[in-house]
């Protein structure tokens, strides 16, 4: 089936949304941790935000976010494709660009969805399940932590199945990286044997009181944050 001219069935106003500016906005918490979002302005005066948070590597994606905009500014922006593939061809590949990419693609969807006046959900295909009218939220509770020891993540957890949340997000490992094979390796990774089992065990500790916490009927979700490589995670499984 042959759909013709996409621009069609867009009103006129919106068609011709030209982007005009594409800016990265990081903010900084003051507790370890910094979100980024990306702002796309239109001629239209339509505003789209995306999100492309990653902590430690915000200046970079930032940075790529400022190299990526001149290939955005004048395009329309309904082009969503075109707009999303044609930067990206011969500059170099990696995280941060991505990241980058996809925050600026994030913030085109929004503000198409502000022009048609459709929601994104919409716009992506409609609703994954029939009779969806809500979305389920969970707390990631370690951002900030200051008291890190099992109590401390048992009392914050508790606070948030308080607030009304359903699940909670745990990052047990708080940046500490741990290989296989550094339980019974000596100097693997900057910790010897001794050391990286005290690690793991205080990572199962600090589960274990955040189980213990929220009880039976909050799920809790586990973020390894890039600690362990993929043999590791079975050990601490």
């Amino acid at each position: 089936m042959v759909l013709g001219n996409y621009n069609a069935f867009v009103p006129a106003a919106a068609s011709t949304a030209k982007v005009t500016a594409v800016r990265p906005l990081v903010l900084d918490t003051g507790q370890g941790r910094t979100f980024l979002f990306v702002i796309v302005e239109t001629d239209a005066g339509v505003r789209g935000i995306g999100e492309g948070s990653q902590n430690d590597q915000d200046a970079a994606v930032a940075a790529n976010v400022r190299q990526l905009a001149p290939h955005y500014i004048g395009h329309d922006s309904l082009d969503l494709v075109e707009s999303r593939a044609r930067p990206l061809i011969g500059l170099r590949t990696g995280r941060a660009i991505q990241v980058a990419a996809s925050a600026i693609e994030q913030a085109l969807w929004d503000v198409a969805g502000k022009l048609l006046g459709i929601p994104v959900f919409k716009l992506l295909g409609g609703r994954a399940s029939a009779g969806l009218e809500r979305l389920r939220c969970y707390a990631t509770m370690s951002a900030g932590l200051k008291d890190r020891s099992p109590g401390g993540f048992g009392q914050e957890a508790a606070s948030c199945a308080a607030a009304g949340y359903t699940g909670v997000k745990v990052v047990p490992f708080g940046g500490t990286s741990v290989a296989a094979g550094t339980l019974g390796t000596p100097g693997a990774h900057g910790l010897d044997g001794a050391s990286a089992r005290q690690v793991v065990d205080q990572a199962v500790a600090r589960v274990a009181a955040v189980r213990d916490a929220v009880g039976p009927q909050v799920d809790v979700l586990i973020e390894l944050g890039f600690g362990l490589d993929r043999a590791a995670t079975v050990q601490f499984a």
